[in-house]
């Protein structure tokens, strides 16, 4: 299994400064410039989901518009099982005063097992968005890393620099004094 990128922040001292200012150009691409998540019509119309939505946007700033549709179906799982669970320790209670569970009790259990399987849905795919980004970024570091590498060895085929003590010595003609 291969390691998850890291964020530039959490980089450590090994890296030149090339490397180090690739992978921070790279994940600024990748990262920023694709607006921010947007709310559904179904999200706006309910004042609970509203403000579960705006939390759950905050947990990260790297949430792009992309993962808009993961944030809406998270927000409306968590509504949905909040709701469920109201309804499931109402039939509990009844079931208390009336001893016995009826089917309204295993309908309830089965609705919760479905939404929770949406909300770990939802939440492994924002995950495995961000991780796509990072390592997307840590490719396109790697790139531009090469790019610098080939620019500065196409810059190094220029002749080398003369001695300036020789430079001296050819100028005025005395010869060198090769130790004989």
């Amino acid at each position: 299994m291969s390691q998850i990128p890291k964020l530039p922040s959490e980089l450590d001292g090994n890296l030149s400064n090339d490397q180090r200012e690739s992978k921070e150009n790279a994940f600024a691409v990748v990262m920023n410039g694709y607006g921010t998540p947007k709310m559904n019509e179904r999200v706006k119309r309910i004042p609970a989901m509203k403000k579960l939505f705006n939390k759950i946007k905050k947990y990260s700033e790297y949430f792009t518009e992309d993962a808009s549709d993961d944030i809406n179906l998270l927000v409306v799982s968590l509504y949905q099982r909040d709701i469920q669970e109201e309804k499931l320790f109402k039939v509990m209670e009844n079931e208390e005063a009336h001893g016995a569970l009826d089917d309204e009790y295993e309908r309830i259990q089965l609705r919760l097992n479905k939404i929770n399987k949406d909300i770990d849905t939802a939440r492994k795919n924002l995950g495995l968005s961000m991780n796509a980004k990072l390592r997307m970024a840590n490719d396109l570091a790697k790139i531009m890393l090469e790019q610098k590498k080939i620019e500065n060895m196409s810059g190094n085929s220029q002749p080398k620099e003369v001695n300036p003590v020789e430079a001296l010595m050819l100028q005025m003609e005395v010869p060198k004094n090769d130790g004989k």
